[in-house]
């Protein structure tokens, strides 16, 4: 895979993470990517293996588990 490639991949993963609270549609991080939303879906699953909505989803499970888990040792303001 191009290196340019990831790099931009590895831009919207860094998106992703910073609006996981937030609606986040193909067309946003295909904008990110500076790919078309074909071609950015494309890329996105052969790169990480899974679909954009995938990712999403998973990333917010997996955040909403560990806010559970780790509950008492956050403050209310780290919970937001």
């Amino acid at each position: 895979m191009d290196r340019e490639y990831k790099k931009r991949i590895e831009r919207v993963i860094q998106y992703i993470e910073t609006h996981l609270t937030d609606k986040i549609s193909l067309a946003d991080v295909a904008k990110v990517s500076h790919f078309s939303p074909y071609h950015f879906h494309r890329i996105f699953t052969g790169v990480i293996g899974e679909t954009v909505n995938d990712y999403i989803a998973r990333r917010r499970l997996e955040r909403a588990a560990n806010l559970l888990i780790f509950k008492d040792q956050l403050t209310e303001n780290e919970l937001v």
